[in-house]
């Protein structure tokens, strides 16, 4: 059987999620023998199974794997951090933009690991996309596909470029934008599977700039990867322009 250190399985689990494997991350914490204590680790490792979870459609299983940890996560900043950018995600596919919105205010970017910015940039961009407002969404999908470092952080900038152009109607570069995406040369299935949502997004329920619902079209664009995973009161929270490690 499998085993190590926390740490070393919340690698693993990443690496397994990474490459769309979600069903192989659910299963490796049970047949992982852990060796010492590290409730960072154990926290980010419950953390990144939610993301398994909603990849494979389960929303309300991730919703539910992150109830109660906030107690223990108020120690560690990348995993408050964590917590809220994982809850944004959710609420924005789950047709709650202002939770969305609310969840991702509160994840700290600087928080977060510099490979991770981009994510923090892809979460706003889905709340924001939420809530109706095409312009904030793509300023923040722009600006992670501007920082992503990871090989699936590019391709993510890609699927969620493509939801926008198509709740704006923008059929044309929808497709070409999953297309590449697609075509991208991250290893395994795309991870943003399920929750970044293009299969939906890029057929009847995209959301357009007035909240409408814009028509189904069938085309390759539907059949696109998605994933998923980061809203009312207060203003949205502007990209940042400068991200320091």
């Amino acid at each position: 059987m499998p085993g190590g250190t926390l740490a070393r399985l919340n690698t693993a689990v990443d690496g397994l999620i990474a490459m769309g494997r979600y069903r192989e991350a659910l299963q490796l914490p049970r047949d992982w023998v852990p060796k010492g204590a590290d409730t960072e680790s154990g926290l980010l490792v419950q953390i990144n199974l939610a993301e398994a979870e909603y990849n494979l459609g389960d929303w309300g299983a991730a919703w539910e794997r992150l109830r109660g940890l906030d107690p223990l996560a108020a120690a560690f900043p990348i995993a408050r951090a964590g917590l809220s950018q994982q809850r944004a995600w959710i609420a924005a596919h789950t047709d709650r933009a202002e939770e969305a919105l609310h969840h991702w205010h509160r994840a700290e970017l600087h928080d977060l690991p510099r490979r991770y910015h981009a994510e923090h940039c892809f979460t706003g961009a889905v709340a924001l996309l939420a809530a109706g407002d095409l312009e904030g969404a793509l300023c923040c999908a722009s600006r992670g596909t501007g920082v992503a470092m990871r090989t699936s952080s590019g391709r993510n900038g890609l699927f969620i470029q493509a939801r926008i152009a198509a709740a704006a109607g923008d059929w044309p570069r929808a497709e070409s934008l999953c297309h590449a995406g697609a075509l991208h040369p991250c290893a395994g299935r795309a991870r943003m599977a399920s929750s970044c949502g293009a299969t939906r997004s890029c057929g009847s329920a995209a959301p357009t700039r007035h909240g409408a619902r814009s028509r189904s079209r069938p085309s390759a664009i539907r059949r696109a990867p998605a994933r998923g995973p980061r809203v009312s009161g207060s203003p949205p929270r502007p990209c940042p322009d400068t991200l320091a490690a």
